[in-house]
């Protein structure tokens, strides 16, 4: 028999979980942040840490409609960068760079840690890809 979770012990089950993601086992945190995303897919703290977790497991396309389903439901910076970051590590620089400078965008000046992590990613990836095309390659 399967319970429901309260919001609040969802959110508690959250915060747990991204904690353990970032300093420990960190398949058993996805499965509880997808638990927890799937009770309340709609509450930005839940559904930005199960994006997080999967891309700290090395899982960008996992994470990726979970970070813009975060995106979605607020505009973060810290969490556009993550989709920046994630679109990297899958290789597509394309909407990575997309990403990154919408970052700027909403974070001119980089007042936000992640602002400034985007300007720097824009960097590094411009300076490693010097000369290469960021298009979409077609198949």
């Amino acid at each position: 028999m399967r319970t429901t979770i309260s919001e609040d012990n969802a959110v508690l089950l959250a915060r747990f979980a991204w904690a353990e993601a970032r300093h420990g086992d960190i398949e058993t945190a996805v499965t509880a942040l997808r638990e927890a995303a799937a009770a309340y897919p709609q509450h930005f703290e839940i559904v930005t840490a199960l994006g997080l977790a999967l891309a700290r497991a090395k899982r960008p396309l996992e994470a990726l409609p979970h970070l813009y389903a975060a995106f979605a439901l607020r505009e973060d910076v810290g969490v556009l960068c993550a989709i920046g970051e994630a679109h990297l590590e899958a290789w597509d620089y394309h909407r990575a760079l997309i990403a990154l400078e919408k970052c700027l965008f909403l974070d001119p000046e980089c007042k936000h840690p992640a602002g400034l992590r985007a300007r720097g990613l824009i960097r590094k990836t411009a300076k490693s890809l010097k000369g290469r095309s960021l298009a979409p390659q077609s198949s």
